[in-house]
């Protein structure tokens, strides 16, 4: 991207957010470092994680995020 700017909108973002923390917790990571890595609480990450439907969340671990995890 060579300090090229990607904006999201807030809902895209999100749901980004949420994809990490997804797919982080899939491997193992404590709340704290998940929430590091988003820019979150370790309550906010459980609250998130803990509100997605196992729909939700294998959308959330199974999408593309461009080889970053």
């Amino acid at each position: 991207m060579d300090g090229e700017r990607l904006k999201l909108s807030d809902g895209e973002a999100a749901a980004v957010r949420d994809a990490i923390a997804a797919k982080l917790a899939r491997r193992g990571a404590s709340l704290r470092a998940i929430g590091l890595v988003v820019g979150a609480s370790p309550t906010t990450v459980h609250r998130r994680l803990r509100s997605m439907t196992p729909d939700v969340r294998r959308e959330r671990e199974a999408a593309d995020l461009g080889g970053v995890l």
